[in-house]
């Protein structure tokens, strides 16, 4: 168990940040917004790896997914259906909900300052993918374990399952 109110430090392009746990229904409503956004991509994306399987000798599982006979389908896949589940007002709404300053802060000139929208836009003006990146940590410290531990509590599961 994680101990109330510590937070990991994340070091982005030299500021550090500070990320603590999402209280539980924070975290579950704000995994069922980015579900919205990621569920219908991956299954456009599980749509072409499969068309690219049927069409081959190999077995999904013997697919190199590196190798861009089933990489570029797949990326053209996400970007000829992304607009389709993606649009600004959802992925804004979704980073507001991932970079919260209830869970975190930011150290700027020796001093802790929560991450509200004034602070959000000082130290990402003009830096876009450095936002992305720190709401890519928030998802990793959040969601990690659920991913694992899924995995592991239905591993038997999968196993049955004929992909």
């Amino acid at each position: 168990m994680i101990e109330l109110g510590t937070r990991q430090e994340v070091v982005i392009n030299g500021l550090k940040f500070f990320i603590q746990h999402m209280d539980p229904f924070t975290a579950l409503h704000t995994l069922g917004e980015l579900q919205k956004i990621a569920s219908p991509l991956i299954a456009e994306v599980a749509g072409v790896l499969e068309a690219t399987v049927t069409n081959s000798d190999a077995g999904v599982m013997d697919k190199d997914v590196m190798d861009m006979a089933v990489l570029l389908p797949a990326v053209k896949g996400i970007f000829l259906s992304a607009h389709q589940y993606i649009d600004g007002d959802n992925l804004v709404n979704v980073l507001k909900l991932l970079l919260s300053s209830k869970f975190i802060s930011v150290d700027y000139n020796g001093k802790k300052n929560e991450l509200n929208d004034d602070m959000i836009r000082f130290v990402f003006n003009g830096d876009m993918v450095s936002m992305l990146e720190l709401a890519y940590h928030v998802m990793r410290i959040n969601y990690a374990d659920f991913f694992t531990i899924s995995t592991t509590r239905f591993g038997t599961l999968t196993s049955r399952v004929q992909v």
